[in-house]
């Protein structure tokens, strides 16, 4: 339901923000109070065309925001996802539109920018305008399914058999694209070859880079490491004075202090400890000097593995991760094409038992449908009559599984023609590529394009 509308200078309304209560909501008023300006805004987050003449006198731009909040919003979520949008957040979904004078337009879907035909897509699933001229979304069949869907409790039973379509098209898509891959030739097979074999060469090693990174910066600063080691000892522990011999004489000033007046002993509780970790201090200091060692073919080793990391990342992602992901990548598609004789065998297998199971979900699916269809179709017909429409109204129910029978016929049919339609295509340009004449390479204009199927059809 529509829970928030905000309209700002559309027509004669500068700033309106109106928070709509659950249930339903009725708005009445006299002729130029305004309502037509609440449908217009509603028209216009729905996505139909924006007249630029309703921005409201001396202002630039008119924007309408609305939000909806859903019980279920599996279909809203399928047409987000649809156009690479995220799915909406507890139900809640942000519309947002923005005509200008300029004509730039903007439209978005929980912040996210989108296009008119999104919103449209949407606009059906949200709103239903009823009036003379308006459309009727209950003249669309598509419409009419999701009711029959929704009073037979089938959204479940229809999310199944739309998952299991996407799991068909998934498969069949890798298939096409494994058999392009067989025509492609040697090339993309030399060249993942030598990506796999470079990579593999370098041996890297996740973390490897800043672990390199930092030896080669202690390797390349040996000379100034020491001499601040040996700057800080000296100063602890030097021959003129350092700062442990004044604390050491301190210290006896202290014990001296403390046999006089014991209660002052309190004044020096930490004086003690604070002396023994700077004597820890210079001796850890001393021992990491000892430790330095300044190897040029170290620092030549670090920096011939830095040069092979930067080069690497040049040519195939921006960390070290990014290149075993790559490589990982590299080593399936190089799989596939070694092993093309299996995998093709599979994955047609793939295909057909899928399209299999899809035709069957589809039938149970048409079955469901088809038994509540009638019963419903004689609930509305009843309201209908209560409502004093006893002549008017007759409904008649199709056979479901012709009616998604010849649903079904019209989309493989699409898709056939468009697998063949690429596949004819790539053979024209691998001919060209060839250098083969003109003639021979056009020919097949004059001619039927192949027959051919879906794989597993």
């Amino acid at each position: 339901m529509l829970s928030f509308l905000k309209i700002k200078n559309l027509a004669l309304v500068e700033d309106v923000t109106w928070e709509l209560a659950p249930g339903l909501v009725g708005v009445t008023g006299e002729t130029g109070a305004g309502k037509s300006i609440i449908v217009g805004a509603l028209k216009l987050i729905l996505g139909e065309r924006a007249d630029r003449s309703l921005i409201r006198t001396g202002q630039d731009t008119c924007t309408v925001e609305a939000s909806f909040h859903l019980k279920d919003s599996r279909a809203v979520d399928a047409v987000l996802e649809e156009a690479g949008l995220e799915p909406c957040q507890d139900g809640e979904l942000l519309i947002k539109r923005a005509v200008s004078v300029g004509g730039a337009n903007k439209q978005f879907v929980n912040c996210s920018p989108v296009t008119i035909q999104v919103l449209k897509s949407l606009g059906e699933l949200l709103v239903d305008l009823h009036g003379p001229h308006d459309h009727q979304s209950l003249n669309s069949q598509e419409r009419q399914l999701e009711m029959l869907d929704k009073a037979a409790g089938l959204e479940d039973t229809l999310a199944t058999y739309q998952e299991a379509w996407k799991q068909w098209r998934a498969a069949v898509t890798e298939l096409e694209e494994l058999e392009n891959s067989e025509r492609a030739g040697t090339q993309q097979l030399d060249m993942l070859k030598f990506q796999v074999n470079e990579i593999a060469a370098a041996n890297l090693k996740p973390g490897e880079e800043e672990e390199i990174e930092s030896r080669h910066r202690i390797a390349a600063n040996g000379a100034r490491l020491a001499e601040l080691c040996g700057a800080i000892t000296s100063r602890l522990s030097g021959d003129e004075g350092g700062v442990l011999d004044a604390l050491r004489e301190i210290s006896r000033s202290i014990h001296d202090l403390e046999k006089i007046d014991p209660a002052s002993a309190k004044m020096f509780e930490g004086f003690q400890s604070a002396l023994i970790e700077l004597t820890d201090l210079e001796s850890s200091v001393q021992d990491y000097a000892d430790d330095l060692e300044i190897d040029p073919a170290e620092l030549a080793q670090l920096d011939q593995r830095i040069h092979t990391i930067q080069t690497l990342k040049r040519k195939y992602g921006s960390t070290v991760q990014a290149i075993l992901d790559f490589q990982a990548e590299a080593e399936a598609k190089l799989a596939k094409i070694e092993n093309r004789g299996e995998e093709l065998e599979r994955l047609t297998k793939l295909v057909k038992d899928r399209r299999s199971h899809v035709d069957k979900l589809g039938g149970q699916l048409s079955e469901k449908r088809s038994k509540a269809a009638p019963k419903l179709a004689k609930e509305v017909a009843t309201h209908l009559a209560d409502l004093g429409f006893k002549r008017s109204v007759r409904f008649s129910c199709r056979d479901l599984k012709d009616v998604v029978r010849v649903r079904l016929q019209r989309r493989f049919a699409r898709l056939r023609r468009d697998r063949r339609q690429r596949r004819w295509q790539h053979r024209r340009s691998r001919r060209q590529k060839d250098g083969l004449p003109r003639s021979h390479a056009s020919s097949h204009r004059h001619h039927p394009l192949p027959a051919g199927s879906l794989p597993g059809s």
